[in-house]
């Protein structure tokens, strides 16, 4: 099954994570760093404008307040990016103090066809996999040498621990995700 994953790997010392996080949970080359740095710049365009005279931007000045010239790019640039696409995620709510508040919105979280994880100064994706009457989960880490599956509680789990160390979280609905060649795999195999 794995070898129907498509996965991107970060180079060390590199901060292209939200390019790989993109292209991972999209199970595709759907964007290049050229695509992100155009985005970058029509969101810096668009907030200059809005901020036009205001003391916040005449404090705050470097090149991009979307992107940094070590390529790590920011949420915007990544949700823009899912909004080009016609993908528009959710983010996960919840009350940090409470327990079951936390373990609601793990449960939440896989309910969903996809999770998109920012913990930690470095975005992940998690892409839910139906293959027979079993439902997976791959986490695609570009840290990580490759794509790897876990089981739904799992998935969850980590997914909880993220939320607990405050990880911003956001879900994709399934039927919002483009069909991969992993679908389609499992749509002719039982595990």
């Amino acid at each position: 099954m794995l070898s129907a994953v498509y996965f991107e790997h970060q180079e060390p010392d590199s901060y292209l994570c939200v390019l790989h996080c993109l292209n991972n949970v999209l199970q595709g080359p759907y964007f290049s760093l050229d695509d992100l740095i155009s985005i970058s710049n029509e969101l810096d365009e668009a907030e200059r404008a809005l901020l036009q005279g205001h003391e916040l931007l005449q404090a705050y000045t470097p090149a991009s307040l979307n992107a940094s010239l070590t390529g790590f790019f920011s949420a915007q640039v990544l949700l823009a990016a899912l909004a080009s696409v016609g993908i528009h995620p959710e983010p996960l709510r919840w009350k940090a103090s409470e327990t079951r508040s936390l373990q609601r919105a793990a449960w939440k979280a896989v309910q969903y066809g996809a999770v998109l994880v920012h913990y930690d100064s470095h975005w992940l994706a998690w892409r839910r996999v139906v293959c027979g009457l079993k439902l997976y989960w791959v986490l695609l880490d570009s840290y990580r040498a490759g794509p790897e599956i876990r089981r739904t509680e799992q998935a969850m789990a980590q997914i909880e621990l993220y939320l607990r160390a405050k990880a911003v979280v956001y879900g994709i609905p399934k039927e919002a995700l483009p069909e991969t060649p992993l679908d389609q795999f499992c749509g002719r195999h039982t595990m």
